[in-house]
């Protein structure tokens, strides 16, 4: 994680922990391949940074189990 800034727009997110508003971005190195906007939404509350799973479809291979 790196340059941690004020977002250019805010994030609002539901989930089924409750809700909360992400006014900053971040960019993460080595997360997409070279040329890639490597920006994602980031708050210091949040175990994760928010990763667009659309994004990572489109440039690599990804499964997963929607039962677990």
């Amino acid at each position: 994680m790196t340059n941690i800034r004020k977002a250019r727009r805010n994030l609002v997110l539901s989930t089924n922990g409750g809700g909360m508003k992400i006014s900053q971005e971040a960019d993460v190195i080595g997360l997409y391949p070279v040329g890639q906007d490597n920006t994602v939404y980031y708050d210091p509350r949040a175990i994760t940074s928010i990763v667009s799973l659309k994004n990572m479809c489109g440039l690599f291979r990804v499964t997963y189990d929607s039962e677990q």
